[in-house]
């Protein structure tokens, strides 16, 4: 059996051997790559929860209101308007995971990409 690791990357596919792997994991820029991704990625998750959870919580205990229209003589209820809400807010955070991987993860990523090559 061989030491060697294939790892699928956005440019190809990349082999890793036992010790490139272990340079990578003591890698400080690794850790800090991985501290980082993890914070957004709870952050982002814990506010869509919150917005998920207030909305059916919100449903299920507030269901009459939810019902009502927002203004009188409109045929739409507040659900309607919640409910697009919750979608428009699941999208803009999206475009936020996004952006920050753009600007911040990638080039992080890129940087431990360099020092495995640096590494063989």
């Amino acid at each position: 059996m061989s030491d060697t690791v294939f790892l699928l990357s956005r440019d190809a596919y990349m082999s890793c051997t036992k010790s490139s792997t272990e340079a990578v994991l003591k890698s400080s820029s690794f850790a800090v790559l991985v501290r980082k991704r993890n914070k957004v990625r709870f952050l982002l998750t814990m506010i869509s929860l919150l917005f998920y959870g207030f909305f059916v919580g919100g449903i299920a205990a507030y269901n009459q209101w939810f019902a009502e229209p927002l203004v009188e003589g409109s045929r739409i209820p507040i659900g309607i308007y919640a409910t697009v809400l919750v979608i428009v807010v699941m999208v803009l955070l999206e475009w936020l995971y996004v952006l920050i991987s753009e600007k911040t993860l990638d080039p992080m990523q890129a940087q431990v990409k360099k020092e495995l090559d640096n590494h063989e």
